[in-house]
């Protein structure tokens, strides 16, 4: 069964979105996870490419884009449209709607901006009649925090604390 989280933010920053992948991306990679991000399109994964090369001046995020036919073992690969990997126990989706492979993750994290927040609700429906864990958002808590009841502490805003 795929674990599915939702991540909503309050504020209305363009770059917002990406710096909390960036920031998943360096907790999964610290914490030995391999991640899938998925863009909705090839422009947006060339700046999540980018911004994964500057976002933090203390650490580096080995990734690569899934096209470039990468190793095995990069940690962090970068598609767009629905072109996925098996390699990536963690999957993190920017695209408007959910990707067809997302049953083959261990976990899926939808990132959702203010705009999109009722959009949210619709993608959670296909994700729950696949027979998966989806933690529905119930209330917005700040940004980029978590949105399930009781999970404040695995907030993306609190640094080392908590899992990916």
């Amino acid at each position: 069964m795929t674990q599915i989280d939702f991540y909503i933010l309050d504020d209305g920053y363009p770059h917002s979105r990406d710096l909390v992948v960036c920031r998943l991306c360096q907790k999964a990679f610290d914490n030995r996870h391999r991640v899938c991000i998925l863009t909705e399109n090839q422009p947006h994964r060339d700046q999540l490419d980018q911004l994964l090369w500057t976002f933090s001046q203390e650490s580096f995020i080995p990734h690569s884009a899934l096209e470039a036919n990468p190793d095995p073992l990069t940690p962090v690969l970068l598609g767009w449209g629905d072109v996925a990997t098996r390699e990536a126990d963690i999957l993190i989706n920017l695209r408007s709607a959910v990707p067809p492979v997302f049953s083959q993750f261990s976990r899926v994290i939808e990132i959702i901006a203010p705009d999109e927040a009722l959009r949210a609700e619709g993608r959670r429906g296909p994700l729950r009649e696949a027979g998966n864990a989806a933690r529905p958002p119930p209330a917005r808590r700040g940004a980029g925090a978590w949105l399930a009841p009781g999970d404040r502490e695995r907030c993306v805003d609190r640094g080392a604390r908590g899992g990916v």
